[in-house]
C-alpha cells in the first residue's frame, strides 16, 4: 500500500490506519503542486515512514538530513526554492510532524536553525509558531495586482498573471516598486523600458542574473511570467520594424510612451456647411490622403491596437452639427483604414468641435 501524502496547502490528513501502513513500500508520489520537489519529498518520505513503520531510528539521519538540505544554500542555489508560496507552505510540510510530536522525538529538543534563513535559533517544538508569528523573514503571496500583472496581447485578450513571488515582510515595498514598474512598462510600446524592467525581476537560476542590479529574494519573478513577459517585447519589436516605412515618410509618428500614433500630414474633408453631416475626403486631395491612409493603416496593422480615432472640427456653434460632423469623418477614416486590412472593429470613431481641424488616435479605454 501507499501512503498518501498531501497536497502542500492542504491541512494535515487524519492519523492513518495501522493495520493499512504498516510495512508501507516507498512512495510513488509526494506533492503533487509544489516546484519544490525535491526537499519536500524528502522530508515528507522521512514523515510519512517514520510515522507509518515505526521505524524512528532508521528514519532519524533522513529527516535530519532532508532539514539540513532545506537549510542549505544548495537548497536556494538550486532554483528550488523560486516558487514556495508564503510561508503556509512550511506549515504544511511540517504541521503533520509537529501535531504529532515527531519532529522533537527524532530530532531530540534541540533547537534548529529557522528555516527562514532569520538566524534565530528555535526549539523544535516552537518552530511553526516563531515562523507563522514572528520571523522576520516570514514570507507572504504578492498582492501588489490582485488580479495578475496585465500583459497586452496585440490584436487578442489580453494576458493577467501573478508574479509568482512570496516576498519577505521585509522586501515588500521594493518589491511593490518593481512590479508596479513591470506593469507600467508592459502598458507601452516601450521596448527598452520593459526589456529594463524584465531585467529587475529575474530569478537566481536564469541565465543573465548575474547581470541584475539588485539580486534579493523580493525581485526574483516566476520564469512562466519572464517568459509571457519576453514574448511580449519580442514581439513588438518586431512589429514596430514594420513601422520604420511610414515613420521614416513623416505622414504618421508614435508614442511609444503612450501608445498612441500621430497623424502629421493633414489629412482634408469635403467642404461641408449645415446641416449637412456627411463626410468625404476631399476630392483635390485624394492621392495626399491616399498616402496618409496607406501608412496609418501599415502602422495599426502591424501594432494592432484599439484605438480611437477622434477628428476634431474648426467650428463650434451649433455644438451638435459640429460634432456630428467630426464624428462622421472619424467613421469615414475608419471605413478607409479597414478597407486597407486594418482589424475590424478595432477603432472608435469620436468627433470633437472646436479648436483647429486636426485628428488625434490614442488607446481605447
Amino acid at each position: 500500500p501507499v501512503v498518501e501524502i498531501p497536497q502542500i496547502f492542504s491541512p494535515p490528513p487524519p492519523e492513518p490506519d495501522p493495520d493499512v501502513v504498516q510495512g508501507a513500500a516507498p512512495l510513488r508520489r509526494a506533492i503533487k503542486h509544489s516546484a519544490v520537489y525535491g526537499a519536500m519529498a524528502k522530508v515528507q518520505r522521512a514523515i510519512a515512514r517514520a510515522r507509518s513503520c515505526g521505524e524512528e531510528v532508521v528514519w532519524k539521519e533522513l529527516l535530519a538530513d532532508a532539514f539540513k538540505y532545506l537549510e542549505s544554500d544548495q537548497f536556494l542555489l538550486s532554483g528550488e526554492a523560486e516558487h514556495v508560496q508564503e510561508s503556509d507552505a512550511w506549515f504544511a510540510l511540517l504541521q503533520p510532524a509537529l501535531h504529532e510530536e515527531l519532529l522533537p522525538r527524532l530530532l531530540g529538543p534541540t533547537a534548529r536553525s529557522c528555516f527562514m534563513r532569520c538566524g534565530a535559533s528555535i526549539p523544535v517544538t516552537e518552530l511553526a509558531e516563531h515562523m507563522q508569528q514572528s520571523c522576520p523573514n516570514r514570507q507572504f503571496v504578492c498582492a501588489v495586482h490582485a488580479e495578475g500583472i496585465r500583459i497586452p496581447a496585440c490584436g487578442g485578450a489580453d494576458q493577467r498573471m501573478p508574479c509568482g513571488c512570496a516576498t519577505k515582510l521585509a522586501d515588500q515595498a521594493h518589491h511593490g516598486e518593481i512590479e508596479t514598474e513591470l506593469q507600467a512598462a508592459l502598458l507601452t510600446w516601450d521596448t527598452g523600458r520593459i526589456r529594463a524592467a524584465i531585467m529587475s525581476t529575474l530569478p537566481s537560476h536564469h541565465d543573465r542574473f548575474g547581470e541584475k542590479t539588485c539580486q534579493c529574494s523580493g525581485c526574483q519573478f516566476s520564469t512562466v511570467l519572464i517568459r509571457a513577459c519576453e514574448e511580449r517585447v519580442a514581439m513588438l519589436e518586431e512589429r514596430l520594424k514594420l513601422c520604420e516605412g511610414p515613420l521614416k515618410r513623416g505622414n504618421v509618428a508614435i508614442d511609444v510612451t503612450t501608445c498612441s500614433v500621430a497623424v502629421r500630414t493633414e489629412v482634408l474633408f469635403a467642404d461641408r456647411s449645415y446641416p449637412d453631416t456627411s463626410a468625404a475626403f476631399h476630392p483635390d486631395k485624394l492621392e495626399s490622403n491616399d498616402k496618409v491612409m496607406d501608412d496609418l493603416s501599415t502602422a495599426l496593422k502591424a501594432l494592432d491596437p484599439n484605438m480611437v480615432v477622434e477628428v476634431h472640427s474648426a467650428g463650434m456653434e451649433p455644438p451638435k452639427y459640429w460634432i456630428g460632423l467630426a464624428e462622421n469623418r472619424a467613421k469615414h477614416m475608419i471605413e478607409a483604414l479597414e478597407s486597407r486590412g486594418v482589424r475590424r472593429g478595432s477603432c472608435v470613431a469620436k468627433g470633437r468641435a472646436g479648436g483647429r481641424s486636426k485628428i488625434v488616435m490614442y488607446p481605447a479605454g
